[in-house]
């Protein structure tokens, strides 16, 4: 991507919301990043642009395509993979849901410089999946969250690795008082 195109995504791409993921990759120009959740695949396929046109990147997509509940935007694996896998980077699909899939896959996915949770995931898999990311992450990584209103207007939220330790340290403290009672 040219310096122009790389600016126009940062600050003038629709969704809005989505401005600063790319502003975010720009400055730290991640070589590891783990999606949960790519939706329809839009913002995935700019983010690998992006990410692969600063350095070499390995893109990791888990999302449940096509087993997605009704009414949340979703693609067939096959689809995603077409679209995706020939961007130039290495990219890496897995169906399923990020607190099944995680915790048998974090040890796989260890030295992640980006966390990516869209607020299309299902609450009760990113409780179970917030104690699984520690482990993937480094010092230097971030996790960006994104929350939904009521209104349906999404945001992003930038969590740093050790925000997200203590938040897998609460969620598996819960977990132990869950299966202990």
């Amino acid at each position: 991507m040219s310096t122009l195109q790389i600016l126009a995504l940062a600050f003038f791409s629709q969704p809005k919301s989505d401005r600063p993921i790319y502003r975010l990759i720009r400055r730290l120009k991640p070589q590891r990043i783990v999606e949960l959740g790519i939706g329809n695949g839009q913002r995935s396929q700019r983010i690998i642009r992006l990410a692969g046109s600063l350095g070499p990147l390995h893109f990791i997509g888990i999302d449940m395509f096509e087993g997605s509940p009704p009414g949340v935007p979703h693609m067939s694996l096959k689809n995603a993979h077409q679209r995706l896998a020939g961007l130039g980077s290495e990219v890496r699909l897995i169906p399923g849901d990020a607190g099944l899939t995680l915790p048998r896959r974090a040890n796989e996915l260890t030295n992640t410089d980006l966390i990516i949770i869209s607020a299309t995931q299902p609450a009760a898999s990113v409780a179970v999946a917030w104690s699984y990311l520690p482990r993937m992450l480094h010092s230097t990584s971030r996790v960006m969250l994104e929350t939904a209103a009521a209104t349906g207007v999404t945001s992003w939220r930038m969590l740093t690795a050790n925000e997200v330790s203590v938040s897998g340290a609460k969620s598996a403290k819960s977990k132990r008082r869950r299966t202990a009672a």
